[in-house]
């Protein structure tokens, strides 16, 4: 598979296998501690064939949700998407979908804390527009993300992006995003 969605997909499968490192890290070395500054996926990682991965029961706990994304500039677009699988919060780190019939899709994977975030190298957003052939991938500080809720049960959030380019223009995306229990 090529082309923006099996970028997107490798992005959210890499971002799952680190939180789920990190997780269990945390988990087996006796509770929480401090996060890496920057994790990455070894150049090495045996990535299962056919890419999947199972994400285990207790970390699939949100299954209700929705996105609404708005996208201005070079581009005017309005997306509405349902959340979508796999999806999970836990301590902090995360592998959010969203993800509408026609392959459009939102993704938020990394760690994050607090308040609000910028995007970085260890909180990415990524936006795919399937009619446009076009992602938009912030691991700069493109994107600043406001939560209004960061648990384990509830996933509530704002976003601002400004910077995307789209054939060489600028776009910028503002929306909000649930994800529930």
């Amino acid at each position: 598979m090529t082309g923006p969605r099996a970028r997107v997909g490798r992005l959210l499968l890499a971002a799952i296998l680190v939180a789920g490192a990190l997780l269990a890290a945390c988990e087996t070395q006796g509770g929480p501690r401090a996060a890496p500054s920057a994790p990455t996926v070894p150049p090495n990682f045996p990535f299962p064939s056919g890419g999947v991965v199972p994400i285990p029961t207790a970390l699939s706990g949100l299954n209700s949700g929705g996105a609404h994304i708005e996208l201005t500039g070079a581009v005017e677009k309005t997306l509405d998407l349902p959340l979508g699988s796999p999806t999970f919060f836990q301590g902090g780190i995360m592998a959010l979908l969203w993800q509408g019939p026609s392959g459009d899709l939102l993704t938020l994977a990394g760690i994050a804390s607090g308040n609000q975030a910028s995007t970085s190298s260890t909180l990415l957003l990524t936006i795919s527009v399937v009619e446009l052939g076009e992602t938009f991938v912030s691991t700069g500080s493109e994107c600043t993300i406001m939560f209004d809720s960061l648990e384990s049960t509830a996933v509530r959030e704002t976003f601002r992006c400004r910077g995307f380019k789209h054939e060489g223009k600028s776009v910028a995306a503002d929306g909000s995003f649930t994800a529930n229990a």
